[in-house]
């Protein structure tokens, strides 16, 4: 649990707001604010740069953690379960007429 500290997302870590709030703070000026289930480092994740962002929690807050690995395997698992689901749909729309396929990859 994380109380009254600074953390900082240039680690490449994804902090997913649990409970409480933290400010976000760019440039010494608070952007925005994070309540529960709320997160932010997406992008340091997915892209390897380094966030110039500074999170202040306060007090009884709690984050979730992810690496970039598993962030990005858990990424890429959704949208292969999201485009499946949408192959499957298409697949069965009868807009296309019979004999319509996709050539799955």
């Amino acid at each position: 649990m994380v109380r009254n500290e600074y953390l900082s997302a240039t680690n490449l870590i994804c902090l997913f707001k649990d409970k409480g709030t933290a400010d976000v703070i760019v440039d010494g000026e608070k952007k925005r604010e994070l309540t529960a289930g709320r997160g932010f480092g997406e992008t340091s994740l997915l892209y390897n740069k380094k966030s110039t962002k500074t999170i202040v929690a306060k007090p009884h807050s709690g984050f979730w953690r992810i690496n970039r690995k598993k962030y990005r395997e858990s990424l890429s698992k959704q949208i292969l379960t999201e485009y499946d689901i949408k192959l499957e749909f298409v697949q069965k729309a009868d807009i296309f007429g019979k004999g319509f396929s996709i050539a799955s990859q």
